[in-house]
């Protein structure tokens, strides 16, 4: 009898075979420690609750567009502008720098119409000085001249077909060393020949670099637009300096 059941047993195992795993499925995933996902966690909170607790009305913004300037969408206008971020607009080249020279922007937004009365040695100067530049209807080609970056890619190619601009392009870069010496190695590294072969010797180097572009058509994309800049302003280590600060 008992080897008659050892037979049945057998025979059920063999017509009942053990599940293939799906495909990409983690057979034994990885545990986490909980010192190590504490601390991850801690530091997230951290991050949300600073970012929280900043709005861009904290910081000098300018908004640099054109008296005549076609927009692709309302939430492009100045009163938009002005609105969503306490910015300052500017006309004319003379009237920004005028403004700048008594109180430096922290963040220069610059409409497709302004591009042509751009001092573009200084822009370039401003994004390689932790200055944050924002397109807005700027077309890709334009941007990389504002910036002299070279090395940029297009983040996604069917946002800038919009046939009326209504988009925002943001290159963001920003450098820490321990010596500015090698600022200029740097630079180069990153803006010219595009490889990450920046490191020198034994000194301290970090680069961030990154490319964002999303449409400006809906309020939500507005709301969207407000939280990437409060969110770079974090990742460029901005102080805000306005006394003022509506919330």
């Amino acid at each position: 009898m008992l080897a008659a059941v050892v037979c049945i047993q057998a025979l059920a195992l063999a017509q009942d075979p053990i599940p293939t795993p799906a495909p990409g499925a983690v057979l034994h995933p990885p545990t986490i420690e909980p010192s190590v996902l504490a601390t991850a966690q801690a530091n997230e909170q951290a991050w949300q609750t600073e970012f929280e607790s900043r709005s861009p009305f904290d910081f000098y913004i300018a908004y640099l567009i054109a008296p005549d300037a076609v927009l692709g969408s309302e939430l492009m206008s100045e009163q938009s502008f002005i609105d969503a971020f306490g910015a300052q607009v500017f006309h004319s080249w003379d009237a920004f720098a005028a403004q700048n020279a008594l109180t430096p922007f922290q963040i220069v937004m610059i409409h497709g119409s302004a591009y042509e009365f751009l001092d573009l040695d200084w822009t370039r100067w401003a994004y390689r000085n932790n200055i944050l530049l924002v397109g807005v209807g700027v077309r890709f080609e334009q941007l990389v001249e504002i910036t002299d970056d070279r090395c940029e890619k297009m983040p996604n190619p069917f946002y800038m077909k919009d046939q009326f601009s209504a988009w925002i392009l943001i290159f963001t870069y920003t450098v820490a060393l321990d010596d500015e010496s090698y600022r200029d190695h740097v630079d180069h590294t990153q803006l010219v020949a595009c490889n990450d072969d920046y490191e020198v010797g034994n000194s301290y180097v970090q680069v961030t670099k990154g490319t964002t572009n999303f449409p400006l058509r809906r309020p939500d994309f507005l709301e969207l637009f407000v939280g990437n800049i409060v969110g770079a302003t974090m990742d460029y280590r901005i102080v805000g300096l306005k006394p003022e600060s509506p919330r």
